[in-house]
């Protein structure tokens, strides 16, 4: 493993839309990787850590992290199984990226993580600067999503309201139009139309003809 580099400018800038410092979960069986790791990412990120699959996939269930980091060979559950638990577990928790870290290098190991949904995978050992700019890229890219998909609700019950209280105001003023008393012979119709970009309401009157100006037109 590398040492570390002097600062960090070389990091992307880390989008943060909530104030919050950002959650990363990290998920080996190694106490002491568990401890380098949190040694390496604590001074910009909450994190926590599980020693296995099965804590892991119950800490991100309860924490909602932006980013798990995981080994792949850990004993009850794998981090492929996890990766695969994660990425079916619907809501939030199905998109939260995934990163699996991992000391064997067959392709049949890496393919397999990849298949259950893994965003990155990084073989041991490891540069530390390596595993900063890819936990920075894969956290700055949820949180991203998370912003994008929170104001995409924050329109759409906007929207609902808005759509609410058109039908509201609606039947409130159809319920209002007058009677209209018309000669005999002549009928008229009135229509009620929400006049959106200028503001204020109108109505819309518009003549009807009867069968005898019908007849008298041909």
């Amino acid at each position: 493993v590398g040492e570390p580099r002097e600062g960090a400018d070389w990091l992307p800038e880390l989008i943060d839309s909530s104030g919050e410092r950002p959650r990363v979960l990290v998920v080996d069986d190694t106490a002491d990787m568990r401890r380098y790791l949190l040694s390496l990412l604590r001074d910009e990120y909450d994190v926590q850590t599980a020693k296995n699959g099965a804590e892991g996939l119950a800490v991100a269930k309860a924490w909602d992290p932006d980013l798990v980091v995981s080994d792949v060979m850990m004993p009850l559950m794998s981090g492929s199984d996890l990766c695969r638990a994660i990425k079916r577990g619907g809501g939030r928790l199905s998109r939260t990226p995934v990163m699996l870290v991992t000391a064997r290098t067959e392709e049949q190991t890496k393919l397999r993580g990849l298949d259950y949904g893994a965003d990155d995978y990084l073989l041991k050992p490891f540069l530390q600067e390596e595993l900063l700019l890819r936990v920075r890229n894969l956290v700055s890219k949820r949180r991203q999503e998370r912003a994008l998909f929170d104001a995409h609700l924050t329109l759409k019950a906007q929207h609902q309201y808005v759509q609410s209280d058109l039908e509201l105001a609606r039947d409130f003023q159809n319920a209002l139009l007058p009677r209209l008393d018309m000669p005999a012979g002549l009928t008229a119709h009135v229509e009620f139309r929400p006049a959106d970009v200028v503001g204020g309401d109108f109505y819309h009157l518009c003549l009807l003809y009867t069968s005898d100006a019908a007849d008298d037109m041909q």
